[in-house]
């Protein structure tokens, strides 16, 4: 839902001990470009599906990377990771 919508930073994922930056950061690598370009292109009103999709990208692709990312971190949590909760 966050990528067909502009940027509003109440509702920008969080990454699991990754924070906004780690989404951005996921987003950005997912389609190609250095986050600063994908910050602009957001700050000026366009979506990341739509940054994604000028790149040539799935925008369910960023979503994937995502995901992903956060299953991943979730599950090293829930296992004993780093002492931290997952919540």
């Amino acid at each position: 839902e966050y990528i067909a919508a502009p940027l509003d930073r109440d509702r920008t994922p969080r990454i699991v001990g990754g924070g906004r930056r780690g989404a951005m950061r996921l987003a950005a690598d997912a389609i190609g470009v250095p986050r600063r370009e994908l910050r602009a292109e957001l700050e000026a009103g366009r979506t990341v599906a739509e940054v994604a999709a000028d790149h040539g990208v799935d925008p369910e692709a960023v979503v994937d990377a995502i995901l992903s990312r956060t299953r991943a971190r979730v599950t090293t949590l829930v296992n004993g990771g780093n002492g931290q909760t997952a919540c």
